[in-house]
């Protein structure tokens, strides 16, 4: 998967229904999976019947379903599974933050790249934007930002590819034109 991709997969989940779920990597919400995930993290508690259906996503697990896999068409619904695939595995944030790489200033990320504290983890989209999974401040599931916060670390994230697109042969074709057209012009046969 690339940066670019990852960003785009990623900013798919804010058109669909999400909420914040801790322990949520994008498994099939049903009653049962809801009640399961109240009983291991209480902080889930109350169950909320009316999320059934939707997407339930904590912060570094949305990262983590997503390396795995997880699309808005795609639900993987084995732990195990979503780890096995996961280039980061079973990292929490502190261990996302920490395995980051050629890191730069979080308002120059570029799409795909990590972002996170010891506490919170999202993917910048490119252009100062990023996307996280969170409940605070009106945000109950995933969201868009403007404005990468400045306590951020961003990075890339091992296991996503960050080269440059190749340059198409179209390209390729135009440039070595207007290279010909600029040495005729110039008297450079």
């Amino acid at each position: 998967m690339t940066g670019k991709e990852l960003s785009a997969v990623a900013a798919a989940f804010a058109d669909e229904p999400t909420f914040y779920e801790y322990g949520g990597w994008g498994q099939e919400m049903t009653l049962a999976t809801l009640n399961a995930l109240a009983e291991r993290y209480p902080k889930n508690k109350p169950v909320k019947p009316e999320n059934v259906g939707k997407w339930g996503f904590d912060c570094i697990c949305f990262i983590k379903g997503l390396l795995a896999g997880v699309t808005p068409a795609h639900h993987v619904n084995s732990y195990q599974e979503m780890v096995k695939k996961c280039p980061i595995g079973d990292a929490t944030n502190k261990q996302f933050l920490d395995k980051l790489y050629d890191c730069c200033d979080p308002m120059d990320a570029p799409a795909g790249c990590g972002l996170a504290t010891d506490k919170h983890a999202g993917i910048s989209l490119g252009n100062n934007r990023w996307i996280d999974a969170n409940r605070c401040d009106g945000q109950d599931g995933v969201k868009i930002h403007a404005g990468i916060p400045e306590n951020f670390k961003a990075g890339k994230i091992p296991g996503v590819d960050y080269a440059a697109a190749p340059v198409t042969d179209e390209v390729q074709d135009f440039l070595t034109w207007a290279y010909n057209e600029w040495r005729k012009a110039n008297g450079k046969h």
